[in-house]
């Protein structure tokens, strides 16, 4: 007969031997300290519910899976939760929340067990009064850059809302005179600014339009363009979008305005979205060096750039 006892195990001679004990899913092991090797098997004691249904409970528990709430909890009195609802913390105490809360970050364990944990779950949606309070507290801050950047990257390849869906048609409510915008005018500025051409226009960059229609039209680009489309096999280096039948556009990595390059190594085919994209954040300055370190990374595994 072997019994457990606390730090001890009780052998049918009489004698203890000082075990170090740890729990396994059906039993508890108790290894003999100095000596591996033995290894005695105890079966676990199973125990009754605490609610009174006669279930049996193993681990250690007093309920079986929901039984708890069977029992009339004080704590969990409509008075006992109306009286916490009512609670509210003192400036010191959300100070010090503040203070303990800023910086950290959550592992990414805890971000997967929070995203099981709401699946499947129906959020509440705000009041009108919650609504206002948010967008009071966001009123005058500004995003970080890494903030910005991570924003960016994940709505990079999404594609739009309403990309192969059908408008619905305006209401009758937004027709003629119920539509906001209704008799609203032009100001002279605003038109004259529309008007006017060449070198007067607000956007003009010295008459390079023919320069890069001779140079994007001619033989010699499209001859390179197609040798790029066969190299990647046309498809969009970021998303992995297939051009099928439809050729895609060829990237500078470096624009050809800046960098006058037309070697293979700095052209790479790209999706639509993503050509104008690229393009608009490289004249903003923004994450030019991450797409540049992208880019040559990606030719660099696929041998094609030393």
């Amino acid at each position: 007969m072997i019994a457990r006892f606390k730090n001890q195990i009780c052998l049918e001679n009489d004698s203890y031997l000082a075990t170090d004990t740890y729990i396994h899913s059906d039993y508890i092991y108790s290894s003999c300290l100095g000596n591996d090797k033995l290894k005695l098997k105890i079966p676990k004691i199973p125990t009754l519910c605490a609610c009174g249904c006669n279930e049996v409970v193993w681990n250690g528990k007093h309920y079986s899976l929901g039984h708890n709430s069977r029992v009339s909890n004080p704590a969990k009195s409509p008075e006992a939760r109306a009286k916490l609802k009512a609670r509210k913390l003192s400036d010191e105490q959300i100070n010090r929340l503040i203070a303990i809360n800023t910086g950290s970050k959550r592992s990414d364990a805890t971000k997967l067990l929070m995203s099981i944990a709401k699946k499947g779950k129906k959020v509440k949606p705000f009041s009108e009064q919650h609504k206002d309070n948010i967008a009071k507290a966001r009123q005058g801050k500004k995003l970080s850059e890494e903030h910005i950047k991570n924003l960016s990257l994940s709505h990079m390849g999404n594609e739009g809302f309403w990309n192969g869906k059908k408008r619905p048609e305006l209401s009758e409510n937004f027709k003629g005179e119920g539509n906001p915008s209704w008799g609203r005018k032009q100001s002279i500025e605003t038109i004259t600014k529309r008007i006017k051409r060449g070198d007067e226009h607000y956007n003009w960059q010295g008459g390079i339009t023919p320069e890069t229609r001779r140079r994007t039209r001619g033989l010699l680009w499209r001859q390179i363009a197609d040798r790029i489309r066969l190299r990647d096999n046309n498809t969009c280096q970021v998303c992995g979008k297939f051009g099928n039948k439809k050729k895609l556009p060829v990237h500078h990595i470096i624009p050809f305005k800046i960098s006058k390059n037309n070697d293979d190594t700095n052209l790479v085919v790209v999706c639509e979205p993503h050509h104008t994209k690229l393009d608009a954040l490289y004249y903003a300055n923004k994450n030019r060096d991450y797409w540049e370190c992208f880019f040559m990374d990606l030719l660099k595994k696929r041998g094609l750039l030393l």
